[in-house]
Order: structure tokens, then sequence, then C-alpha cells
């Protein structure tokens, strides 16, 4: 496979490149570990970031 040439470097002709949502596999594992890193992961990360937006400076 030949990659995209980007300046000096060739980028992708070395290793596969994950293109899309639907190239990103499921989360494998119990139902802890999938609500986990479905829901909780991403909703906490979204909400530290409005948090750390709309927060006080004092």
């Amino acid at each position: 496979m030949d990659g995209v040439r980007v300046g000096k470097r060739i980028i992708g002709a070395q290793a596969p490149v994950t293109i899309g949502w639907e190239n990103i596999p499921r989360v494998e594992g119990g139902p802890v570990k999938q609500f986990i890193f479905t829901w909780f992961q991403p909703t906490m990360l979204f909400a530290l970031i409005l948090f750390w937006y709309y927060a006080p400076n004092s």
C-alpha cells in the first residue's frame, strides 16, 4: 500500500490508517466495562471541559 506524501514524509505506508468511525471496533468486555467506556468516560470528559470553560476565574 502506497502512502500519501506530505513534504518529505510518506504517511500511511508502514501501518494501516483508520479513517472514519466505522473502522473503530466496539468496546470488548463485560457490561460494566462497556458502560464506563461507552457512556461514563465520554460524559465525564465533556463535563470536565464544560466546567473548565465556565468555572469562575477567582
